[in-house]
């Protein structure tokens, strides 16, 4: 199989270029995954692709030698942020950007900038969810707690006491969601360093028994002055 690019021009575009591709790794590479590895790389400045008179990428041999050594990462589940750490001391001739190089305002965006953005975004719209949650909470809550108060000055019997230590559960629990939700906003403002863990060679993940710690003790700090605040 490695006639091909003995046999094939020199330079080929996108489409060609899925096509020798995908034969010599002997499956199918869509252009567009092709084209969005190669957008990465020139986004990190790693890596340059040709171009003819009218701007359009040309591709050749030593981009072939490139999208298979991405293809290879991938199939072992390497991440693509962990393939442009690497691949510059992998194959030494990658392609330099030329001197008169300069960035497009309009330039496409990689699939892994998308991913980004969208993790922001799902973090915002979390923050959200969990404020508009923890506000009809604490309504639901306070609308209990007058209930109960009204209904503890308004009798004498015997139920007054249980009534009263129930207010006081409501007012207990109401402290500790308020805190929780304050506590949880504060871990998320925590670096990533302090937040994640190592679970894999370039995979990290939320510390989760380091979170609930962190949970727990900024409740257990703060409890007090909470809960005068809410009588």
């Amino acid at each position: 199989m490695s006639n091909i690019v003995k046999e094939e021009p020199q330079f080929w575009q996108l489409n060609k270029f899925s096509e020798v591709v995908s034969e010599l790794v002997g499956e199918k590479i869509h252009y567009t995954t092709l084209n969005d590895w190669f957008n990465l790389l020139e986004s990190k400045k790693i890596h340059w692709v040709t171009r003819v008179a009218d701007n359009k990428r040309v591709y050749d041999a030593l981009d072939v030698k490139v999208a298979r050594y991405i293809r290879d990462k991938r199939s072992q589940s390497w991440g693509l942020a962990a393939i442009c750490e690497v691949i510059p001391d992998e194959i030494k001739d990658l392609r330099p950007f030329p001197e008169n190089f300069v960035e497009k305002s309009d330039a496409v965006v990689s699939i892994d900038q998308m991913r980004v953005q969208f993790g922001q975004d799902m973090q915002n719209l979390v923050g959200d969810l969990l404020k508009q949650e923890f506000d009809s909470i604490s309504k639901l809550m306070e609308s209990h707690k007058q209930a109960l108060v009204a209904q503890l000055q308004e009798t004498n019997n015997p139920e007054e006491e249980r009534i009263k230590r129930q207010a006081e559960r409501i007012a207990d629990n109401r402290v500790r969601s308020s805190l929780r939700i304050e506590a949880l906003d504060q871990w998320m403002k925590l670096s990533d360093s302090e937040r994640l863990k190592k679970t894999g060679l370039f995979r990290k993940e939320e510390d989760l028994n380091k979170r609930d710690r962190f949970i727990e003790e900024y409740i257990r700090d703060n409890f007090e002055k909470k809960f005068r605040e809410s009588e």
